[in-house]
């Protein structure tokens, strides 16, 4: 699916999170169909304007105050720290920050120099399907 397509894609709700979890109630449904995609942060920010200008919520499940303010940073967008759980449901998406390698306990990144040092992928997901 190319930028064109994912930007013409409704969404219900637009979730933010600190790695790459796609959380269904699996009491509620036995199976899945997501897709996922590596898009750039400029998409990222593109869904983030689509989904304020179309009235989406967009939720952040971000528990760390260094990774809010490391989205915010890269969405242009005041992201907040908010811990909870939460469930995705059909037509709802998710923007994943997901670093490409684990990090030793206690390290905390303070700026985008050194996530670029770490390195991550922006990774949008999208619940499909649910049964």
């Amino acid at each position: 699916m190319n930028v064109e397509e994912i930007l013409e894609l409704k969404f219900n709700k637009i979730y933010l999170f600190n790695t790459l979890i796609i959380p269904i109630d699996y009491n509620k449904y036995k199976h899945s169909i997501i897709h996922t995609y590596k898009i750039e942060p400029k998409l990222a920010r593109e869904l983030i304007k689509k989904a304020i200008n179309e009235r989406i919520p967009i939720i952040s499940a971000i528990g760390h105050e260094a990774t809010a303010k490391l989205m915010s940073m890269i969405l242009d967008y005041p992201v907040k720290v908010n811990r909870i759980s939460v469930f995705m449901e059909p037509d709802e998406a998710g923007i994943h920050l997901f670093l490409k390698k684990r990090l030793p306990e206690g390290t905390i990144i303070r700026d985008i120099s050194e996530l670029e040092k770490i390195g991550y992928w922006l990774v949008l997901s999208i619940v499909v399907n649910t049964k």
